[in-house]
């Protein structure tokens, strides 16, 4: 029993040192003080006068299950990242910063938006440059011309890009223990941060006649690794040489014919979702042509109306003029 109130402890401190922002080293010295009282009432209490090692199923002082909690919430707070200076989320706050840095891959680009990661090399707070390191996510409405290795400077507040109570999505991936394959034409071509870091495994497919998958080549992690290193000149898939080799067959781990059905669900919904999504653009292009033909507003009380900055303003009613020509 000493044990199962020794761990119910230490998990109530992991939970307290959730909410409750406090120094390690507060944690630190409440644990140490409440060990040394801890031995103290272990030795110089008799155990038939103490309330709980009298007790069987306790058998263990108060001061122990106190320097358990306190234990928990040391060990939660030293596992939390420490950020210094240097460091980009040092700076997460509401207040105006100037970030500058570099596009490190190729933007994705869909119908509504454009997104890029740059990679920060300094931010400037009241005039202040500080060199920094960090990769910032970037959201920018769509056609935004931006490619890989723009240099761009950013004015704003610093803000994250979630928030404790929504996980991202590779957390709940995670927790449902689920994996994402990532499909590209070559293993070469992707980040080698990705390519050697975040991947597991990787399985290279060969395609016959007509492009019919055929067979393929496994590698784990730690082939995966040599093989980007050494095979990434040439795109040699042979150093070094695969874990093995394997073929496809024409077998379906489930009901063949209910997963055509989720399926053939699934691509509905997406088109369904694709339409409104269109029909949404569509309201949004004829709102914002209204307020443009409205001569008694000013760009600025447009843009303010709209909810959007002055700029974003601008490039949209540039983009609206492009195709009206």
């Amino acid at each position: 029993m000493p044990l199962f109130w020794f761990c119910l402890s230490a998990f109530i401190g992991i939970f307290t040192a959730s909410f409750c922002q406090l120094p390690l080293f507060f944690w630190v010295s409440a644990t140490l003080v409440c060990l040394a009282a801890g031995i103290f009432e272990f030795f110089h209490f008799r155990y038939r006068n103490h309330p709980l090692l009298s007790r069987p199923i306790f058998c263990i002082p108060l001061a122990l299950i106190l320097c358990a909690f306190f234990l928990g919430g040391t060990q939660f707070q030293g596992a939390l990242p420490a950020f210094s200076p240097d460091n980009l989320l040092w700076y997460v706050s509401n207040t105006p910063v100037s970030l500058t840095g570099v596009i490190k891959s190729d933007p994705y680009r869909a119908n509504n938006i454009t997104s890029a990661v740059i990679k920060i090399e300094s931010i400037a707070i009241e005039g202040n440059e500080v060199k920094v390191k960090g990769d910032l996510s970037l959201l920018l409405p769509a056609g935004c011309d931006i490619r890989y290795g723009d240099r761009l400077t950013l004015t704003g507040p610093l803000k994250q890009t979630f928030h404790a109570d929504s996980l991202p999505i590779t957390s709940r991936l995670a927790q449902k223990k689920l994996f994402v394959g990532i499909v590209m034409p070559s293993f070469f071509d992707v980040d080698k941060y990705v390519a050697i870091w975040r991947s597991r495994v990787l399985i290279h497919v060969y395609t016959g006649k007509n492009f019919q998958r055929g067979h393929f080549s496994f590698y784990n992690m730690e082939r995966k690794k040599d093989l980007y290193v050494n095979g990434k000149r040439f795109y040699n898939y042979y150093k070094p040489s695969p874990n093995f080799r394997g073929r496809f067959t024409n077998a379906y781990v489930v009901n063949e014919k209910e997963y055509r059905e989720m399926k053939r669900e699934s691509l509905l919904r997406q088109q369904t979702e694709e339409d409104k999504k269109i029909l949404q653009q569509e309201i949004e292009t004829i709102m914002f042509g209204r307020l443009v033909d409205d001569d008694s507003l000013t760009h600025k009380q447009r843009a303010k109306i709209l909810g959007i900055s002055e700029a974003t303003f601008y490039y949209k009613l540039q983009k609206y003029n492009d195709e009206i020509e």
